[in-house]
């Protein structure tokens, strides 16, 4: 052989072999069970490779889910996905890894399963990483479901998802929703779970009434919290946790009453100690024991070990703590360093903390997009198997019918010769009229495609907005926009965007409604009984939306104005009669507080619809009647 060819054939032989390992690598990890749940000893742990060794083994791992058929072999596919999902965590790219955690969703009955509260639990943490409340929140309620089927595997538990729910109303600063809600499920049933648990909820209630200015509350609260821990019950964490935890909410209390006094630093500086030693894995805490520490030091003008102290918790912080803890941090020091007449230090203090709020906030909406696009791809998809489907069939009917007009062909050639240019005429107009349709379809396709991504952008946008203020005021507002824009949305998806009503133009009532009700439903933290009636009505756009925008406003009064005790009890009723509509919705509300201003957007809103459809609405108490028309129907 010759020398040449040797050495050219050693080094594809190796490469050869190297690529054969690092495929077996892939696939011997993450083996699943039936349930999609991965079998513990096929773990691997990313760590001990270097991030070049991960990056080329994640390269590998999607190269080898490609080959895969994700119905035929679900169960590889799956573990595939995980390989791909731990290695980007590993790695730090929460964005990548959400889109293959959404992925792993999407197999066959994988969200039914009970892999599917291990993938729910991390998308949940993706979200809570870069504070994205509504993406938390859309977790919980599949978590609810299949903890109650799965015999509440992996922290399912109602208590603990009902506390989660519970943080994430008050992050987002529905202070007085949150503290409803702390009250109503929390408190007595977390007291029958261990007196930490009912701790922690009596302490979170009492940061809560802070915010809301109701200082009995807060008093009440945090001494039952105290008082329980002081207690000789035991708990199931031991006393060492038990007393740790009594200590930081001791360290509370101190600095809800602005106790900074030299008996309470040395017992904050003890805490401290015991946080870091004992407890690091909390970082929050010791966070807080600092920020007390600085505290104290900076109202006692010794600036300089205030600062030590804030940058210590600035430092713990990072990346640990909400956005709103670290802004507390970053103003403190600014206000330390001006003391020190370090004003070029401050003012770069105050652009570093506005370029970490932007970044956070950033992630943020960089989640919110790749969730979007994963659900694009996912509509996409089932659109193109539809398709492939329906074109299958069309070749059949096509093949039929082609063998059908030879035969037609030969008759009509044997004896009418003549006929038979104009037949090629008449199927050559046919092919263009077809053409000129099926161009007309793509259009109107990609119309409502980039309609459907303005909509999500633009909602996305009030999002971002609605983080970025701070008065429940306006967040009200932008609550009541954003569900707005819901509504439009809403319609366009199911009465334009739907591939099954493309070319349609009657559509469902109760369909298009229960999809906009159930959304205010699900958002209001209210006891809410929807009684819709609504059947076998069938509506074109033109009049459908103006009814969805109506309805809208309705219900998002009675949920914001409506005053009842324990049940709010909304019935809506639709009628049809050849052209007009008739609509009764009334609330079961004891009594109403009616705005003054009849110049809100809501009421114009509600009037511009009623003169839209050329109709009329009146209202005795809680009970609206409307009769409207129909609008550009066929049926008039």
């Amino acid at each position: 052989m010759n020398i040449k060819y040797f050495f050219f054939i050693i080094p594809l032989f190796f490469l050869g072999l190297l690529n054969s390992f690092s495929q077996e690598h892939v696939k011997k990890h993450y083996l699943v069970n039936k349930d999609y749940t991965v079998i513990e000893s096929t773990m691997y742990n990313f760590n001990q490779l270097t991030k070049d060794s991960v990056l080329y083994y994640e390269k590998k791992s999607k190269k080898y889910l490609k080959t895969l058929d994700r119905k035929k072999e679900r169960y590889k596919a799956m573990g595939a996905l995980q390989y791909i999902i731990n290695a980007n965590i590993s790695l730090k790219r929460v964005d990548t890894a959400l889109v293959y955690l959404y992925q792993g969703l999407e197999l066959p009955e994988a969200k039914t399963s009970k892999a599917a509260i291990d993938l729910h639990w991390r998308i949940f943490r993706v979200f809570s990483y870069s504070e994205n409340l509504v993406g938390q929140l859309e977790q919980i309620k599949p978590l609810e479901e299949l903890g109650s089927k799965f015999n509440f595997y992996r922290e399912t538990e109602p208590q603990n998802l009902k506390k989660l729910r519970g943080d994430v109303l008050s992050s987002a600063g529905f202070y007085e929703e949150a503290s409803k809600y702390y009250t109503q499920y929390l408190v007595k049933d977390s007291l029958k779970v261990d007196p930490i648990s009912y701790a922690v909820v009596a302490n979170d209630l009492a940061s809560i009434y802070e915010e809301l200015n109701k200082k009995d509350s807060v008093l009440k609260y945090r001494l039952n919290a105290i008082k329980i821990l002081k207690s000789k019950k035991s708990s199931i964490f031991g006393t060492d946790y038990k007393n740790y935890i009594r200590d930081y909410i001791l360290l509370h209390d101190f600095w809800h009453q602005e106790l900074f006094v030299n008996k309470n630093l040395e017992f904050a500086e003890n805490f401290l100690k015991n946080a870091v030693t004992n407890f690091s894995d909390e970082a929050h805490t010791a966070v807080f024991a600092n920020h007390f520490i600085g505290t104290y030091y900076f109202k006692t003008k010794q600036y300089q070990k205030a600062l030590t102290f804030i940058d210590t918790a600035l430092e713990l912080g990072e990346k640990k703590v909400s956005l709103k803890k670290t802004q507390e941090l970053y103003f403190l020091k600014i206000r330390i360093l001006d003391k020190l007449d370090k004003e070029e230090t401050a003012t770069k203090n105050l652009e570093k903390f506005k370029a970490f709020k932007i970044n956070r906030l950033a992630k943020n909406r960089a989640l919110d997009l790749t969730k979007y696009d994963v659900d694009k791809i996912t509509n996409l998809k089932e659109e193109a198997e539809q398709r492939a489907l329906n074109n299958n069939i069309e070749r059949k009917n096509i093949t039929s019918l082609l063998i059908l007009t030879i035969i037609i062909l030969v008759i009509l050639i044997l004896g009418f010769y003549s006929s038979k240019k104009k037949n090629k005429i008449i199927k050559a107009s046919e092919k263009e009229t077809s053409r000129e349709l099926k161009e007309k379809e793509f259009l109107l396709r990609e119309l409502n495609h980039r309609v459907k991504n303005n909509l999500a952008l633009i909602l996305s946008l009030v999002k971002f907005q609605y983080y970025e203020i701070d008065e429940p005021k306006y967040k009200n507002k932008f609550q009541s926009l954003e569900n707005r824009i819901k509504t439009i949305a809403a319609a366009h998806e199911q009465l334009l965007y739907s591939k099954e009503n493309i070319e349609g133009e009657e559509y469902d009532v109760k369909e298009y409604l229960s999809k906009i009700t159930n959304a205010l439903i699900d958002i209001s933290t209210k006891n809410i009984k929807l009684n819709l009636d609504a059947k076998s009505i069938n509506l074109n756009i033109d009049t459908m939306l103006p009814i969805g925008i109506l309805i809208n406003e309705l219900m998002s009064n009675s949920l914001k104005h409506a005053l009842f005790k324990d049940l709010l009890i909304i019935d809506i009723q639709i009628s049809l009669l050849q052209s007009d509509i008739s609509i009764t919705y009334k609330d079961s509300g004891a009594t109403f507080i009616e705005s003054k201003n009849s110049k809100s957007l809501g009421v114009s809103i509600i009037n511009s619809m009623i003169k839209q459809l050329k109709g009329t609405i009146t209202r005795i108490d809680s009970e609206y009647k409307i009769t409207l028309q129909l609008k550009n129907s066929k049926k008039v």
